[in-house]
């Protein structure tokens, strides 16, 4: 078991084995629990929790990692190939449109929070946050 951990330091990640070493509640390190916000929308990668306002929404997990993988590119326009790679990895055998179909779950869950824009023959992106009350 020590050499498990010495591997995990020789990793950086001291202050978690510190935390188990001693019996302590567990620590979550920053990049374990991190939270992108958009609008009213809120993601959190260590809970794999989505928040539209209060709201908890249930997304299954390509669902959250998809829109994970979008907002974590805010700005970027990813290719349905780029994200077929990133979010369903280099073996996925299926075709393109299998990201298309979890694009319309997503927008069907999020409602008007669901921030993802399409690019006309090119892919997706995160379009720009809506405010939260219309301007007068």
């Amino acid at each position: 078991m020590l050499q498990f951990y010495e591997f995990l330091r020789a990793h950086g990640v001291d202050a978690l084995i510190d935390a188990e070493i001693a019996g302590r509640p567990q620590y979550w390190p920053d990049w374990m629990s991190a939270q992108i916000r958009h609008g009213d929308l809120l993601i959190n990668s260590g809970r794999r929790e989505v928040k539209v306002g209060e709201d908890e929404i249930q997304l299954a997990p390509k669902e959250f990692d998809l829109l994970w993988e979008l907002l974590d590119h805010k700005g970027l326009v990813l290719t349905r190939d780029q994200l077929l790679e990133r979010v369903w990895g280099y073996t996925f055998a299926g075709d393109t449109r299998t990201v298309d179909v979890h694009v319309r779950q997503l927008r069907r869950k999020l409602g008007d929070a669901s921030p993802i824009v399409t690019v006309w023959g090119v892919g997706y992106k995160v379009g720009p946050e809506r405010s939260a009350t219309p301007a007068a």
